[in-house]
C-alpha cells in the first residue's frame, strides 16, 4: 500500500520502475499465490530464497533429490560467507540468514512441484505439493508440532528453531560469548506459546530494534502517482471507503539508498550467487 496527497492505495508489484532507457527491474522473493504454479517462481524465488538446494543425502524409497534443501547445508552456509565478506551489506546477510534457517524449517522439501513433496493421499494438486504446500504453514509456526508422513516422523518446530539459532550463532559470533551463555535465553524464546509472545520476549531482550513497516518502506523509496480517472470521489454515503487497487500508476525512483532498494540489489546478489552454484533445471 501506498500514499500520496489524496489518500493511501493498493498498486500491483512492478516489473520496471522509471523511463525507457533508464528502467530499474525489481525482483519477488516470496509468492505464495497462484503464481507459486509458475516454474519462474519455483526457479527463481522458492529455491534461491526459501529451499535452497541441500547435500543430496536424503532418500526417500530409495531416490535421491539433489534439488531437496537439508538443514545447515553447505550451500547455505556458503551464502552466508559470503554475505559476511561484504561488510557494509547488513542486507544481504539477513537475507541469508533466512535462507539458512529455512534449512531447518524446509528441511527435505524442494521448492519444485513434484510428488517428492507430496506427504498425504489426497487429491492431487489440492493443496498443491510445492514445497511443504501441503501442510500450509505448519512446518514454519515455531509453536507447532506436526507428522511428516513421508518419513514417518513427528516435528517439534521449536526443538528444530533452536537447533537452526544455534547454527546461525556459530556462524556469524564475532565476540567472547558463547552459546552456552545465551542458550537458555533462545530456548525460552522458541518454547513461547505464540508468535506475540514471542515477539515481546525478543523486543524485551533487544528494545532498539525498530519495527519493519513494508509500506514505509515503499514510499521511501518510489514515488507513485496515479491518473485522475483512478482518484476515487468523495462519497459521504459510504463513509471512509477501503483504498482502491490502481491499475495504470506511474512509477518513478525517489531513492536509490533507502531501504527497499538495498534490499532488492541484496535479493538480486544471492541469486546471482545461487544460480551460479546450483543447477536449477
Amino acid at each position: 500500500m501506498v500514499s500520496d496527497s489524496h489518500g493511501e492505495f493498493y498498486i500491483p508489484f512492478p516489473d520496471k520502475i522509471g523511463k525507457s532507457g533508464d528502467h530499474y527491474f525489481p525482483i519477488i522473493t516470496q509468492a505464495v499465490d497462484i503464481t507459486s504454479f509458475l516454474l519462474s517462481v519455483q526457479r527463481y524465488v522458492y529455491a534461491p530464497f526459501h529451499f535452497i538446494p541441500g547435500d543430496n543425502n536424503v532418500e526417500i524409497k530409495g531416490q535421491k533429490n539433489p534439488l531437496c534443501t537439508t538443514r545447515g547445508c553447505n550451500n547455505a552456509k556458503y551464502l552466508i560467507n559470503e554475505a559476511l565478506r561484504d561488510k557494509n551489506d547488513l542486507y544481504r546477510l539477513g537475507i541469508a540468514l533466512h535462507t539458512y534457517a529455512d534449512t531447518w524449517s524446509h528441511e527435505r522439501f524442494s521448492a519444485f512441484y513434484e510428488d517428492w513433496n507430496k506427504v498425504f493421499k489426497g487429491v492431487k494438486g489440492i493443496p498443491p505439493n510445492i514445497g511443504h504446500g501441503e501442510l500450509i504453514h505448519d512446518p514454519d509456526i515455531i509453536s507447532k508440532t506436526w507428522t511428516d508422513k513421508r518419513f514417518g516422523e513427528k516435528i517439534d518446530n521449536s526443538e528444530r528453531a533452536l537447533i537452526a539459532a544455534e547454527g546461525i550463532f556459530s556462524l556469524i559470533n564475532k565476540g567472547k560469548t558463547k552459546w552456552s551463555d545465551i542458550h537458555s535465553q533462545f530456548e525460552n524464546i522458541m518454547n513461547a506459546a505464540n508468535l506475540d509472545k514471542r515477539i515481546k520476549l525478543i523486543r524485551d531482550m533487544y528494545p532498539n530494534i525498530n519495527e519493519y513497516n513494508e509500506n514505509e518502506w515503499l514510499n521511501e523509496a518510489l514515488d507513485i502517482t496515479r491518473d485522475k480517472s483512478e482518484i476515487p470521489e468523495f462519497d459521504p454515503t459510504k463513509g471512509n471507503p477501503l483504498p482502491p487497487h490502481v491499475r495504470f500508476p506511474t512509477i518513478s525512483v525517489k531513492d536509490l539508498n533507502s531501504h527497499w532498494f538495498s534490499f532488492q540489489n541484496a535479493a538480486k546478489k544471492q541469486l546471482g550467487i545461487v544460480l551460479g552454484m546450483v543447477n536449477l533445471i
